[in-house]
């Protein structure tokens, strides 16, 4: 049996055999989304960049198994973690066409309008779930705050500044991410600005 290797590692028994049946069929995938293998697949790609970026950048984390859930007030209470310093990382465009990250903590909403000055250009739109996910290369859910697939300009909301470490998304939405906010801050080269209502 041919041991299929993932970047953090193998893939399990159950996983390989699902991998296997898929491979034997002649159909071809249409897109990543299409089914078990295509999400499998992807998920594992997404875990090993976010570990590879973590250990390369020597940065202190710690994951946290939680449910399955794109709700960030679900993912704190299944933590046990305060919603305020679980993050939202939400993947907005620019009137310029430019991709951005916006962090913000899990109780508050976005103010579109302050992010915009922050980032000193005239309009800023969240990008839908599935674009969002193509562009940070992380499922809604699971984004975390540093090592997206595409790099890009991060603003941080000031009021998370106040904790030491935070909480975001692990990469899958069945994990949550503890990191130092200095490090998301120096990591991304962060602008901090008050970005929420």
């Amino acid at each position: 049996m041919r041991v299929l290797k993932t970047g953090s590692g193998q893939c399990s028994p159950i996983q390989l055999r699902v991998l296997s049946s898929f491979m034997l069929e002649d159909k071809p995938l249409k897109s990543p989304h299409d089914n078990v293998l295509g999400r499998m697949v992807e998920a594992m790609a997404s875990d090993a960049r976010l570990r590879k970026f973590l250990e390369q950048n020597q940065v202190w984390h710690r994951f946290i198994p939680k449910l399955e859930t794109v709700h960030t007030a679900d993912a704190a209470k299944a933590a046990g973690v305060d919603l305020h310093r679980v993050t939202k990382n939400l993947v907005s465009e620019t009137d310029r066409g430019e991709h951005v990250v916006l962090i913000i903590p899990g109780d508050r909403k976005v103010n579109l309008k302050a992010a915009a000055k922050a980032l000193n250009v005239r309009r800023v739109h969240l990008v839908a779930f599935a674009e969002a996910e193509g562009i940070s290369g992380y499922p809604p859910g699971g984004t975390p705050s540093v090592g997206h697939k595409n790099k890009m300009r991060t603003v941080i909301d000031r009021s998370l500044l106040k904790y030491d470490t935070v909480y975001c998304g692990g990469g899958s939405r069945g994990k949550l991410l503890e990191l130092k906010t200095e490090d998301i801050v120096r990591l991304n080269h962060s602008i901090v600005a008050d970005i929420t209502k």
